[in-house]
């Protein structure tokens, strides 16, 4: 065990490198070196062990972040943090994306502890691919830009809906605002398990619509068409291009948040954030070539904006409703 320790360390953080990473978020707002042969998408502050963070310590030896907790749980994280969780409840990052990325719903904490117990009972390991609930946590999200970024997050009213799909769309979907949130559940169930000639008929509806809304003279409109351009653009032949006509699109401004409880349907567009969420590497999500994913029931939530600091102090509180988040 390490005795005699300081309160305060330099940190090494790690980066993740995926596909829909950038060339340019990461080092800009973190200072770090950018790497010119991948994109660099995640950086990660914490002790989660999938990629702890290094403490460097005063004798320059390197100690995980996670290992020191271990060894030393209430000097690392205080009594009422150390009671309440015993251990770090949370992982901080920046988050930096170039392309959208999958469409997810995290598990709520009954859900995830019911699926970890299940897993486990199974067998099945932690690393193998079938494997869905690695840990038993939950996976809330705040999520604060740095820059200006853009998000799909929350249904959309189904009046709106209806309207956005316009009447081919909507037959296609047998789509009806009157049944509300049975209508859409069928809508979102079809689209993901749609045949292949079925699929050639969504993306030439998709793209009609698409264009025209994109050259709508109402804002809204418009912003939903673009949006589910860009999303055909990086995903070609994935229904799930149609999902910015039933989800909002959010544009945050450097300094505006959006919090994410688990149920709630989203995906990160465009941009760079700070990432403040429960420690968990579950989500339901895609791979990094297609948008079709399985559902945890995901629920109606607003997404809005919960808090725009102020610009020339550069500081101030963002805490969502009926969260222990706050950043």
């Amino acid at each position: 065990m390490h005795r005699n320790l300081p309160f305060v360390f330099p940190l090494s953080n790690p980066v993740r490198n995926y596909a829909w990473g950038s060339y340019d978020g990461l080092s800009r707002y973190t200072g770090i070196a950018q790497d010119r042969d991948k994109p660099m998408a995640e950086y990660w502050m914490g002790a989660h062990p999938d990629d702890p963070s290094l403490l460097i310590l005063p004798d320059g030896e390197k100690l995980t972040l996670d290992k020191y907790i271990a060894e030393q749980p209430v000097r690392a994280l205080g009594d009422e943090v150390f009671s309440s969780f015993g251990e770090l409840p949370f992982l901080f990052k920046v988050l930096s994306a170039s392309m959208p990325l999958s469409i997810q719903v995290h598990p709520d904490k009954a859900k995830a502890e019911a699926g970890f117990a299940r897993e486990e009972t199974l067998g099945i390991g932690r690393s193998q691919p079938e494997r869905d609930y690695k840990d038993r946590n939950h996976k809330p999200e705040l999520a604060l830009a740095l820059s200006d970024f853009s998000a799909l997050c929350g249904f959309r009213e189904a009046r709106e809906i209806e309207e956005l799909l316009g009447p081919e769309l909507s037959a296609f979907f047998s789509f009806s605002a009157e049944q509300g949130e049975a209508s859409l559940r069928a809508l979102i169930d079809k689209a993901f398990r749609l045949r292949e000639k079925e699929k050639l008929s969504l993306e030439r509806l998709l793209e009609g619509r698409a264009r025209a809304l994109a050259g709508s003279a109402d804002a809204n409109e418009r912003l939903a068409g673009e949006t589910v351009l860009l999303c055909s653009a990086h995903y070609p032949h994935d229904p799930g291009a149609l999902s910015p006509l039933f989800l909002q699109v959010l544009n945050l401004k450097p300094g505006q948040a959006i919090y994410v409880p688990a149920g709630v349907m989203h995906a990160y567009l465009l941009g760079t954030i700070l990432s403040y969420a429960a420690v968990s590497p579950r989500n339901t999500s895609t791979s990094t070539n297609s948008w079709t994913f399985w559902i945890f029931r995901p629920r109606q939530a607003s997404s809005k904006p919960v808090k725009e600091l102020k610009s020339e102090s550069r500081t101030g509180k963002v805490q969502p409703r009926n969260s222990r988040f706050h950043a």
